[in-house]
């Protein structure tokens, strides 16, 4: 089977939420704004994203993303800045299989912008999704 990728971008801002005042470590947190583009070829195969953030130092946060057209995408907010957070996605096809998944992770840096690659790996026969 040929493989077929898609080239997204996961943006980590990591920046303070402070209302202009001298902001305690503790109350900072990141967002991340993702955007994945489905191939051509997968889009009958793929109706359904979620996403997963985690660490040991923090509640796991998860979510779904939107599909629109050729794409799904969302924003997570409130990621506590530190380090060793793990990013991972999953992609279910209209049965609610799972057929693809993938998970890289990260340290968060309150006030800084953090770019993370993400290869999503078709799980049984399906076709690879490569996340950038």
């Amino acid at each position: 089977m040929k493989s077929i990728f898609a080239l997204i971008c996961l943006w980590l801002v990591a920046c303070a939420q402070n209302g202009g005042r001298v902001a305690d470590p503790a109350e900072e947190s990141g967002t991340i704004a993702v955007k994945i583009t489905i191939p051509a070829a997968l889009l009958q195969s793929v109706a359904r994203v979620e996403y997963q953030v985690e660490a040991a130092d923090m509640d796991a946060l998860r979510g779904e993303l939107d599909i629109v057209g050729n794409s799904a995408r969302g924003t997570v907010n409130n990621i506590p800045p530190g380090s060793n957070r793990i990013f991972a996605l999953n992609a279910y096809d209209s049965s609610g299989e799972l057929s693809h998944t993938g998970s890289t992770s990260a340290d968060i840096a309150a006030g800084r912008t953090t770019p993370v690659r993400i290869s999503l790996l078709a799980v049984a026969g399906a076709a690879i999704l490569r996340i950038a």
